[in-house]
């Protein structure tokens, strides 16, 4: 039985907000993933999936992706881009670093659909955010 916080919970409940989700997503690999993907960058992301154990979270297509772009150069194609990017947000999220910054743009995305002017969505912040959100006691979560 898996547990789901009661942020993404409730994100997760209206189709509506699964566009959140994925807005989320794209918005932590912009703040978390280097400009360029290379080999180089693909090998390191793989020794840290190893390492924290993301690599068994990942398909095995996805696992024989970043294999093999090991061993290319900078990668030109879109979509071959976006895909890797995908694959290496996944890791990302295996890590402390990902989730508070993940749950910290979820609070600040749900903060700006309120109306509440004053939000931040600089990396600091978000990990902070995010970080306080994390060490919160389950029974208080839900007033987010």
């Amino acid at each position: 039985m898996s547990f789901t916080p009661p942020l993404l919970a409730r994100l997760l409940e209206s189709d509506s907000d699964k566009g959140v989700l994925d807005k989320a997503r794209e918005m932590l690999a912009e703040l978390l993933l280097p400009r360029r993907i290379t080999g180089e960058v693909v090998a390191k992301y793989v020794r840290k999936a190893q390492r924290i154990g993301a690599w068994r979270a990942l398909s095995m297509e996805g696992r024989a992706l970043l294999l093999v772009a090991r061993l290319w150069g900078e990668i030109r194609s879109p979509l071959l881009r976006r895909i890797i990017c995908n694959l290496l947000v996944e890791v990302e999220l295996h890590t402390t670093r990902g989730k508070a910054v993940f749950h910290g743009l979820l609070i600040q995305l749900r903060r700006i659909a309120m109306g509440i002017r004053k939000v931040a969505l600089d990396l600091k912040t978000l990990l902070v955010e995010g970080l306080s959100y994390i060490n919160r006691p389950l029974l208080y979560r839900s007033s987010d």
